[in-house]
């Protein structure tokens, strides 16, 4: 057999092609030293490599048909604390645990590993949650010619189907002013800040997860902070008082936490939250607050209540690849209902006697437990 005739049929059975490259150029050259080696393929439960990406490979993707598939960062041990880890700019993560992963156990999501070419990028950071210094970027462009076949399981606690499956969301650009801040910011009583679209960078405290951070704004009682981009912000923002309006605010990087309330009827409404180690929303106490139309992606607690949280409304809202739970309810009372969730362990864990009121509409696809396994000591999910 002639070479050109391997050579056909070796690339008739290919389905992945990645060339993989540093960003950079005359103006930015590469590090002299490399923190990232490239990327692999792995199967997203086991952790398994599949296949080493790095300059040139080929992949058939049809023999891991009915395994979650998730990509991986190849970095140096001792450098490199976290990466933010992109694919198509249309999914993302922040991971400060080895390994380093785009999606994480549940896999890739519906419809993202299709026919077509991709960009596979990543940016190295020597601290945890995508901060201290900047070590190196690099990407792959993929192509793939062949997809897995679809076996249409989507897991157990699924109540959805996919005819009503969502895209993931493109979490916003990033603003083109930043304002850096060396001290945080008060919102009078009953005065609005509307930002009009600007980031807002703390110089202050660390971008982790210590206790005692301050917050990039203060809202006393009744103030409304609306249409800002939180680009760093040790702590987010605090409430000093009840009615507060936090609506369009868009949190880049989650630190310790995004947002911190502590009084009554505070609303959340139409924001995005990317990230986070911990919590991003502590509703610690209050009554009658709201968390409506936001979308999380990458978070590991949405939504965490304290002991005296109570008539809390949680609706119309996105969660996408959470670590944990949606939302945890220590004690209190909670509504819950119009939400969309794809990739989590509960929708709604309880806990303490507390009670969340599930009144429908909810659409959910890769939940990993039934209620039943999400209430402890006395917890309660009522369907009504």
């Amino acid at each position: 057999m002639k070479l050109s005739d391997h050579l056909g049929k070796f690339c008739l059975a290919s389905s992945l092609v990645v060339s993989s490259t540093s960003f950079g150029g005359a103006s930015n050259p590469p590090p002299e030293e490399q923190y990232v080696d490239g990327f692999a393929l792995i199967d997203a439960e086991t952790e398994e490599t599949l296949q080493n990406i790095t300059s040139y490979s080929v992949l058939n993707l049809e023999p891991y048909s009915g395994r979650k598939l998730d990509f991986k960062v190849n970095a140096a041990r001792d450098a490199v604390n976290s990466v933010e880890i992109n694919w198509n700019s249309t999914s993302s993560n922040i991971d400060s645990a080895r390994p380093f992963r785009l999606w994480g156990i549940e896999g890739a999501p519906s419809g993202t590993l299709v026919q077509g070419p991709h960009t596979l990028s990543v940016r190295a950071y020597n601290q945890s949650n995508a901060t201290g210094d900047f070590l190196q970027e690099k990407r792959a462009t993929v192509y793939i010619n062949t997809q897995q076949n679809d076996d249409g399981d989507d897991g157990g606690g699924d109540d959805g189907d996919d005819g009503g499956r969502r895209e993931r969301p493109k979490f916003p650009n990033e603003p083109s002013q930043v304002e850096r801040i060396s001290k945080p910011i008060t919102v009078k009583a009953g005065q609005t800040y509307d930002a009009k679209g600007k980031g807002f960078y703390a110089t202050y405290d660390s971008c982790n997860q210590d206790e005692g951070m301050r917050p990039c704004f203060y809202l006393e009682k009744g103030a409304k902070l609306i249409n800002a981009h939180m680009m760093r912000c040790p702590d987010g923002i605090h409430t000093k008082g009840d009615d507060v309006t936090i609506e369009k605010v868009y949190f880049h990087t989650v630190c310790e936490d995004a947002i911190t309330v502590r009084h009554n009827r505070a609303t959340i409404k139409d924001s995005w939250f990317k990230g986070g180690q911990d919590k991003t929303l502590q509703l610690t106490s209050g009554r009658g607050g709201r968390v409506e139309g936001n979308v999380f992606l990458d978070s590991v607690r949405p939504v965490r209540s304290g002991d005296t949280t109570v008539d809390l409304v949680v609706q119309d809202n996105e969660f996408w690849n959470i670590k944990s739970d949606n939302i945890i309810l220590q004690k209190g009372s909670a509504i819950y209902k119009n939400n969309y969730t794809d990739g989590t362990n509960c929708m709604i864990r309880v806990k303490d006697r507390g009670v969340v009121y599930n009144e429908g509409g909810n659409q959910s696809y890769n939940v990993k437990k039934r209620e039943s396994s999400c209430l402890e000591s006395g917890g309660r999910i009522v369907n009504r």
